[in-house]
């Protein structure tokens, strides 16, 4: 209950890190409304890079089963208890709770309460224009690992990557994720499968620009 006790315990599990036995050696990440153009860029000293648009439901494939390796070699490292990282997750959060609107207008007063937003803010949150207000994502792979575009996906291997610039972005929206999960456990008439059903609905409507460089 007490402030201080609670830093001791956000410290101790700030080490807190999820291992994986196994991971795959090929992963499949697929690219939003199948086959659109993409911007490909390469230099004499065996550089490349393609820019794509994923979806936030594909980039959690990577999230998932790499966790903060993920971001082992990221110029920031996300900043999940830091004043700008709070910022960030509440306005994720935002972008989620926008996006679920619709789904929960005739649940119970809470429910109504956590997800009615007045017109301004769905509007300044809509999942859709997310693509528009963000830098994007920039995911490093080795020269010698694959990267191949085949029809609506790309074909990577998972150890190979790291995502050099965009860590504050995709642990604090996964974070935020996560808040919203808990926060709404509480709504006894949301069905818990339906709503991760739902949130993964609007992580497909949140689209980022990502650029893949290999070399």
């Amino acid at each position: 209950s007490k402030a201080s006790e609670r830093k001791i315990i956000n410290s101790v599990f700030s080490f807190y890190q999820p291992i994986y036995s196994e991971i795959p050696n090929n992963m499949s990440i697929r690219v939003s409304d199948e086959e659109i153009n993409y911007l490909e860029y390469a230099t004499p000293e065996h550089m490349e890079a393609k820019i794509f648009n994923i979806s936030m439901y594909e980039l959690q494939k990577l999230y998932n089963i790499l966790g903060t390796r993920l971001f082992q070699n990221n110029v920031r490292i996300g900043i999940s208890n830091k004043k700008v990282g709070r910022e960030l997750r509440d306005e994720f959060k935002t972008y989620l709770i926008a996006g679920l609107t619709n789904e929960y207008k005739d649940y119970s007063e809470e429910a109504n309460a956590y997800f009615s937003l007045p017109d301004s803010t769905l509007s300044k949150f809509n999942p859709d224009i997310f693509w528009y207000k963000h830098n994007g994502i920039n995911i490093y792979i080795n020269e010698d690992s694959p990267l191949e575009f085949s029809g609506d996906s790309i074909i990577l291997n998972p150890h190979d990557v790291n995502v050099i610039n965009g860590a504050q972005t995709l642990t604090n929206f996964f974070l935020a994720k996560e808040e919203v999960l808990e926060e709404t456990s509480s709504f006894m008439d949301l069905d818990e499968k339906v709503l991760s059903k739902n949130i993964d609905k609007v992580l497909k409507d949140i689209v980022v620009k990502t650029v893949f460089i290999k070399g």
